[in-house]
């Protein structure tokens, strides 16, 4: 087993776009709302080459392989860089509880396990 390493940095607004974080699914019929023709259309545009997390994490997968940041055959060397990553990125979190070093701490712990 190996683990992939990903990072999106961003706009809150352009994450909750749903359309840039599912694959296109099935093609809408001429009787869907105009609104699911636009989602697909973009989603066929956008979804395969950005790097805004997928909803699903297996998503991942069909996303250009230049994408990761690294891979790691041991979880403890994977949390190592998930910890840089959130230490170097953490003043940038929204509120003071999300920037704290324990709390941190142990999502890296809950992730390698």
């Amino acid at each position: 087993m190996h683990h992939h390493g990903y990072a999106w940095l961003g706009e809150k607004r352009t994450f909750d776009k749903e359309s840039v974080r599912r694959p296109p699914g099935q093609a809408p019929t001429a009787t869907s709302e105009q609104d699911v023709h636009e989602r697909y259309r973009e989603a066929v545009a956008v979804f395969p080459g950005s790097d805004v997390p997928p909803i699903q994490t297996a998503h991942w997968l069909m996303k250009p392989a230049s994408m990761i940041r690294g891979t790691w055959e041991e979880p403890e060397e994977a949390g190592a860089w998930l910890g840089r990553q959130l230490a170097e990125f953490a003043p940038r979190f929204a509120s003071a509880q999300d920037r704290e070093a324990t709390r941190l701490v142990l999502l890296v712990r809950a992730a390698v396990e």
